[in-house]
């Protein structure tokens, strides 16, 4: 057999893939002239197997950038988050010193009858 062609698991080996997913994407080559090995199991030519690997590669991408433009999306809505947190704690704080101001007025208040 020659050296460039490859079983389905093979090259599902090679690239740390499920063999189901070299399979789905055999799927969107024709199936005209398919070669099989003697055990019965279809091979692979090297233009068969770039095509997939150039579909792969593609999803790969596009998943990638999916992940980018969603984790951009977290890190905005993140550093939002903290800046509301921020500005929630400063109004607690000038609400606790006021607080306490009323609290210090009152006391000298009962102090001030007593």
């Amino acid at each position: 057999m020659s050296e460039d062609l490859k079983t389905i698991k093979e090259l599902a080996d090679e690239l740390g893939l499920a063999k189901q997913t070299v399979q789905y994407h055999l799927k969107f080559l024709p199936t005209e002239n398919r070669q099989k090995n003697n055990s019965g199991s279809i091979v692979l030519n090297l233009e068969e197997q770039k095509f997939i690997k150039k579909r792969l590669t593609k999803i790969k991408k596009v998943t990638t950038d999916r992940k980018s433009t969603r984790k951009n999306e977290e890190l905005s809505v993140n550093s939002l988050l903290l800046e509301q947190i921020k500005d929630l704690k400063n109004n607690r704080d000038k609400q606790l010193e006021n607080k306490d101001k009323q609290l210090l007025q009152m006391q000298n208040l009962l102090d001030q009858q007593q």
